[in-house]
């Protein structure tokens, strides 16, 4: 029960809007007993987004809020959606953020923000051409850039700038793309090549006698991509020759995609059986059997084998008399060359009588 003495009530009430309210009761002397109370509302919190800072490349974590309360009773207590609990928050992906500001009494404001992001930025290989030959550089690849924040720049593995690739070597190229931002995108391509036409020669038939026409040449081909045509030097089309003389052969191969490669082999033949006469011993006296034959034999492949007319087997031969001798000579291949040497002899001596007068 409230007297007459003066004095001054101050009550505050809690209710469940989380509202502060001020009551005061005064009794002053002049009045008659009772009670005046005057309820007052606090300042109402309020909260001011001061700045948002958007993330310049998608996916990044640079986003930040800065806001400021006011009203209601400090200090104050936040409370941020993603359990944040400073007034200002940084580091943020792109997304919608909640922050509800306590005061002292714990009446609150509520702001929501939003940090935005670009499209992503991404590159996409949209073709490639590949090398049809072996070991040529005309490959290419072309390639696309969506999002981010044009103009974008370029910055190839091999040096080039420009957005696709022109007159490239087989082999794997990364660009590094920029946008305006300074956001970064990587793409990689491969460039393949037709693997190289592999052609070897199997087996050359080289020639046994000078002159004739026997070698042959027997050549493998794989790589590149089938079927393959082929051109010789001596105007031949099969993979294969034959029936062949002393000579260098060159042979093109050409795949099916056009791509050539050239081959060159050489048949070889010894050279010719020669046959030279070192000496010539005719007879002396008619009827004598002391004749001769020396030679030397070279070319062809050694060893000889010697057959004289006279049935003798060796390479010179002696004791001979006059008359016509020949000589067949054949190497270790077969190969032959003759010889015809005549051995002659003096007209026989004549002897008679002699008449005259005594």
């Amino acid at each position: 029960m409230l007297n007459s003495t003066n004095f001054r009530l101050t009550a505050f009430f809690l209710f469940f809007s989380a509202c502060i309210w001020q009551a005061q009761a005064q009794d002053k002397p002049d009045e008659k007993k009772g009670v005046n109370i005057m309820i007052t509302q606090s300042p109402k919190i309020k909260v001011k987004v001061e700045q948002v800072t958007d993330n310049v490349c998608h996916g990044e974590r640079k986003g930040a809020v800065n806001i400021t309360p006011s009203g209601g009773f400090p200090p104050y207590r936040y409370l941020w959606s993603n359990k944040d609990t400073t007034q200002d928050v940084a580091g943020l992906q792109a997304g919608t953020y909640s922050v509800v500001v306590f005061d002292d009494f714990s009446c609150s404001d509520t702001v929501k923000v939003t940090i935005k992001e670009p499209e992503q930025l991404k590159g996409k290989i949209e073709s490639t051409k590949d090398i049809l030959c072996y070991g040529y550089d005309n490959g290419e690849v072309d390639i696309t850039v969506t999002g981010g924040k044009a103009p974008y720049t370029y910055n190839w593995s091999n040096g080039s700038k420009s957005q696709d690739l022109k007159g490239v070597n087989s082999g794997q190229y990364s660009v590094l793309i920029t946008d305006a931002n300074a956001c970064q995108e990587v793409v990689t391509a491969e460039i393949l090549e037709k693997p190289l036409i592999v052609r070897w020669v199997d087996d050359v038939k080289n020639i046994k006698c000078n002159g004739d026409a026997t070698g042959s040449i027997d050549i493998s081909v794989s790589g590149g991509v089938g079927p393959y045509s082929y051109q010789w030097s001596n105007n031949a089309v099969s993979e294969d020759i034959q029936g062949l003389k002393a000579g260098n052969y060159q042979v093109v191969v050409k795949d099916s995609k056009g791509c050539t490669e050239v081959s060159v082999a050489k048949v070889v033949e010894p050279s010719p059986i020669a046959v030279a006469l070192d000496q010539v011993r005719n007879l002396r006296c008619n009827g004598d059997n002391g004749g001769s034959i020396n030679l030397t034999v070279k070319g062809g492949n050694q060893p000889y084998r010697y057959e004289w007319s006279n049935g003798a087997t060796t390479q010179d031969i002696a004791g001979i008399s006059a008359g016509s001798y020949s000589l067949k000579i054949t190497d270790s291949n077969g190969c032959i060359q003759s010889l015809t040497q005549s051995i002659t002899e003096p007209a026989p001596l004549v002897t008679g009588s002699y008449a005259g007068q005594v």
